[in-house]
């Protein structure tokens, strides 16, 4: 006979539903371990738009610059051992198959006359490197290389002896999967070509930036996690003498973590530079309503079932604030950029799978492990906390005028993003792009499209304006950019003529010179059909308001030249792309938190159902926020996106403290307390939980100070400021708002 479990007995219940949780863990686990890292790089911070659709076409058409590999070497000597190497590392690197293309000043074709015999072809080629008469003209070849545009600041240094060696990949490789081991390839092809105590080697590009920043990242979540998760296992177990609350803090913890994860994967979306912080996320939730939790089940001494008194009394709250947190991520799901909505969900879903776990895994465990534990002395910490309602004026006055002279001092904000602000200054890749900027014309690649129709660019009035362009680009700092009116003008000069090429007749017979080569020097910059054509160009990381200014001014005078043509001029590629992408990103963000702290106080007024607590939540919960925005803008002049999640994050801490403070309010004015009582009961109920995990928080957040990651460094501290700012207005502000919204009004 089988026997049937009596699901009325408390214990059978518990067990029943550790028994789900437990499956269903086993059964997300697997695919949470096949989750990857980061992974199409070319949509990462794309917009669902039209400009983005162009970049599409762009970058099937010409490749993608952010596939791009940089060597920057420099001799301590230059002499024919040093050019010998270069020349046998980029013939290694060319055998390898995936590179479409591999320049340096052996492998990239320039036009150039000997013994008067025009040719496309490398001046440094291999029959010049086999005779030792190198040793006398090397001098005399250098020079040559720096004269000549086509190398001049793209593979050599006008200014020092320093060259470059680029690899490039074709535009399907844009997944870390696919790029870290041929990054990682490249990197030791390069170095062990060259004795690296006679010569410095660093290696730049897009390429290299990403995955200097996911292995920072990855860093981060296997040190940083691991010793948050340690410091709160310590904590918990300091202050509650047991290692219950310990162990289920830390599954409930796990439990969402991994369920998550395991949805992620199952739902086709890869962890990114912004869902990567979702664990923490959800921790910061988990362990500020475990401690509400734990604080009243534990202290809980007058009450003969402490475990269901704890459940009526703080799940509600609990399962409330994870609501409204999660509320404030799925506003994101209304953005317009994919890497957002991912964001959103995962945000969201992770906290309503915190709040069922908090719900139903945490009393079941406590119910099946808490023998002997509540028999265990345990602190009370913070217990003598009490607030006085005859200063609640000075309480509401103080902050505000706080806030006031903040706003007034605080400069003007705006969205700004440099590529080079999320790296440590002192990180190779910084220190790669410094070179970069120092020696050539700059560490990121800038691409500028032309689109026309069929035969538009064999026109050499239209080549005229091409090489207009680049002149107002290099008025505006874009110096020695390529383009097939500077193949044109190299062409005309080995001709013994000077400018470009007057008429349609002779622009097609260089053309069909230039074709007829076995170097695809033209075929670099033109279509087939020469309908479509490129510009590139390297530019420093000026920043994305400053970059949309010189796309402003870019766009205003491309229109104006290429007007009557049919022909469109635009600034494509990765960066525009980035740095569009990271003010919108921060722009939706703080749209997201607005919708969010508006969704959240409806909320809150449908729970609790009295319009003085709605009105009481607001002003201390909006304070942290501004008081936040006022710190950050003491510090950084641009908002960037991490940071901007802060304020997501804070104001979900802020309303949880909020949450669990009105319940208790709203417990006691039914338990017969006039207001003034029940005030000061919820605060000296509810504020050592407030406190503790305030105090829990703020360790963690700061621990990211550990970072190599400056954004979340700077995520960190900030949220630590913004959590202290919400515990204090919890413990003050709001207890005098309810002050004067009711009892108050209650008095007259």
């Amino acid at each position: 006979m089988i026997k049937i479990i009596d699901l009325k007995k408390p214990k059978n219940l518990a067990l029943l539903l550790v028994s789900f949780f437990v499956i269903s863990f086993v059964a997300l686990a697997y695919p949470a371990s096949k989750i990857r890292l980061a992974a199409n790089y070319a949509e990462l911070f794309s917009a669902e738009n039209e400009a983005n659709d162009y970049r599409r076409l762009h970058r099937e058409v010409f490749g993608a610059d952010d596939t791009l590999f940089i060597a920057i070497i420099e001799p301590d000597t230059l002499d024919y051992d040093f050019l010998r190497r270069l020349e046998a590392v980029s013939q290694s690197l060319s055998a390898i198959p995936e590179y479409i293309r591999v320049n340096s000043i052996s492998h990239t074709p320039v036009v150039h006359s000997t013994d008067d015999v025009i040719s496309i072809a490398p001046l440094l080629d291999h029959h010049l490197l086999g005779t030792q008469s190198l040793e006398q003209d090397i001098t005399v070849v250098i020079a040559r290389m720096r004269d000549n545009s086509l190398l001049r600041n793209r593979y050599i240094s006008a200014s020092h002896d320093s060259f470059i060696i680029s690899a490039e990949l074709p535009a399907s490789f844009d997944n870390s999967d696919a790029v870290t081991p041929l990054a990682q390839q490249f990197k030791k092809t390069v170095l062990e070509g060259f004795d690296t105590q006679k010569t410095q080697v660093q290696f730049a590009g897009i390429a290299y930036a990403r995955i200097g920043l996911m292995e920072l990242m990855k860093h981060d979540l296997s040190l940083l996690l691991p010793l948050y998760l340690l410091l709160v296992g310590v904590f918990l177990y300091a202050l509650y003498r047991h290692w219950v609350p310990v162990v289920t803090t830390y599954a409930l913890m796990l439990y969402t973590v991994v369920a998550m994860l395991g949805i992620m994967h199952l739902a086709g979306v890869e962890l990114n530079q912004l869902t990567m912080i979702f664990p923490l996320v959800a921790m910061v939730v988990i362990i500020a309503n475990v401690l509400h939790f734990l604080q009243h089940y534990y202290h809980a001494v007058a009450v003969n079932n402490p475990l269901l008194d704890t459940i009526k009394r703080i799940s509600l709250a609990s399962i409330l604030s994870c609501v409204t947190t999660s509320i404030g991520f799925f506003s994101l799901l209304v953005s317009d950029m994919p890497i957002l909505r991912e964001f959103g969900w995962v945000l969201g879903g992770s906290l309503l799978l915190s709040a069922l776990s908090l719900t139903l895994l945490q009393p079941s465990m406590l119910l099946l492990l808490s023998k002997g534990s509540r028999h265990k002395k345990t602190h009370h910490f913070f217990a003598g906390f009490s607030y006085n309602n005859q200063y609640s004026l000075y309480y509401l006055v103080i902050p505000f005028l706080l806030l006031m002279v903040s706003l007034a001092l605080m400069p003007n904000n705006q969205f700004d993003f440099h590529l080079e602000d999320m790296i440590e200054k002192n990180h190779p890749q910084i220190l790669a792009a410094n070179t970069l900027n120092e020696q050539y014309t700059g560490s990121l690649p800038l691409e500028v499209s032309l689109l026309g129709s069929a035969g538009d660019f064999k026109q050499s009035d239209n080549i005229a304006r091409i090489d207009d362009l680049q002149q107002w680009m290099a008025s505006r700092g874009l110096h020695d950019s390529f383009s097939l009116a500077t193949i044109m003008a190299e062409l005309q000069q080995a001709f013994s003529q000077k400018g470009l090429p007057d008429n349609d007749a002779l622009v097609a017979q260089y053309l069909l010179f230039a074709e007829l080569g076995s170097d695809d020097v033209v075929q670099q910059v033109l279509t087939k059909d020469y309908g479509m054509t490129r510009i590139r160009a390297f530019m420093p990381d000026m920043g994305s308001t400053a970059f949309k200014v010189l796309q402003d001014d870019f766009n205003a005078y491309a229109s104006s030249l290429f007007a009557g043509t049919g022909i469109t001029a635009r600034l494509t590629g990765e960066m525009p792309l980035v740095y569009e992408g990271f003010d919108r990103l921060t722009y939706q963000l703080l749209l997201s938190l607005l919708l969010a702290v508006f969704c959240i106080f409806l909320v809150m007024a449908a729970i609790f159902k009295k319009p003085y607590l709605l009105l009481a939540s607001i002003f201390p919960n909006i304070l942290p926020i501004l008081l936040g925005l006022a710190f950050y803008s003491h510090f950084d002049q641009g908002l960037s996106p991490l940071p901007a999640i802060a304020f997501c994050i804070g104001i979900g801490v802020s309303v949880d403290d909020t949450i669990h403070l009105f319940s208790r309010y709203k417990q006691f004015l039914k338990q017969g307390f006039d207001a003034n009582r029940a005030i000061a009961k919820a605060i000296e109920s509810a504020a050592p939980a407030m406190i503790l995990s305030s105090i829990v928080l703020c360790v963690g957040f700061l621990l990211f100070l550990l970072s190599g990651f400056t954004w979340n460094q700077e995520l960190g501290l900030l949220v630590s400021f913004i959590i202290v700012c919400a515990l204090l207005a919890d413990l003050y502000i709001t207890p005098a708002c309810i002050h004067w919204l009711h009892v108050k009004r209650a008095k007259r």
